[in-house]
This record gives C-alpha cells, sequence and structure tokens, in this order.
C-alpha cells in the first residue's frame, strides 16, 4: 500500500455527503480543481487584476 491508501466506496460516498452538507450550511460552492465542469463556476478576473499584472 502507498503513502495515500484509496478509501472504499462507503468512505467516498460518507465523505461526498459531508461536503455536500457543509456546502449547503456554508451557502458554498465546493471547487474540484481537476474537474474541467467546475472552472466555469470560478469568478472572472477583474480588470484591475489583468492590468496590474501587466506593470
Amino acid at each position: 500500500m502507498g503513502a495515500f491508501p484509496r478509501a472504499g466506496r462507503a468512505q467516498t460516498l460518507a465523505s461526498i455527503r459531508r461536503m455536500k452538507h457543509i456546502e449547503k450550511n456554508l451557502k458554498a460552492t465546493a471547487i474540484i480543481q481537476h474537474d474541467p465542469r467546475d472552472i466555469g463556476k470560478l469568478p472572472a478576473f477583474p480588470g484591475a487584476a489583468k492590468e496590474a499584472g501587466q506593470a
């Protein structure tokens, strides 16, 4: 077994349920960094941030 053992199906589903519960209670949006479907959930950078990067 490696340094990061895989969780079983039951543990994975329980973890997903916990995260969805937290997300709902906090009125948050979870972003999964490796899921392309979540990229659209991120806000676009404001123009000022783009300009500051060019200075």
